[in-house]
């Protein structure tokens, strides 16, 4: 399965598969184009068998204008299903840093699009922890 990222409420507040070119992104300044990566994560069903997901990439088109923690959230939860105990955690290469950073809010995002405007892209990697 990939993450495509759900249907654009509008065309200002958007995550879409990306089908266009980085040259078109690039021309919108609070566009940003962000690569996701999903790890394979196990779960248990009811009848205590285990089941693997091979996890999953995609690729989308966001708008930081519009872009929340929640929103990316709950594209995560309805591409993927994990189990009641598991929940996603989100990490981003801080370039300031030099090391990958937890997510944890929308006060994280606008540090992300001022550090990752020049290439006005960006990559998410995605576990699934209990």
């Amino acid at each position: 399965m990939s993450v495509q990222g759900p249907t654009p409420a509008s065309p200002t507040a958007l995550a879409m598969y990306l089908g266009e070119s980085l040259v078109r992104v690039a021309s919108k300044p609070h566009w940003f184009s962000v690569d996701v990566r999903v790890q394979p994560y196990a779960t248990v069903d009811a009848d205590g068998r285990k089941i693997i997901s091979k996890g999953g990439t995609g690729h989308w088109v966001i708008d930081s204008e519009s872009f929340s923690f929640d929103f990316l959230m709950e594209s995560l939860r309805v591409a993927f299903k994990w189990g009641s105990n598991q929940s996603p955690s989100v990490w981003y290469f801080n370039k300031n840093l030099g090391e990958d950073v937890r997510l944890t809010g929308d006060t994280d995002l606008p540090d992300i699009f001022e550090m990752y405007a020049t290439e006005a892209s960006f990559h998410l990697l995605v576990a699934v922890l209990e």
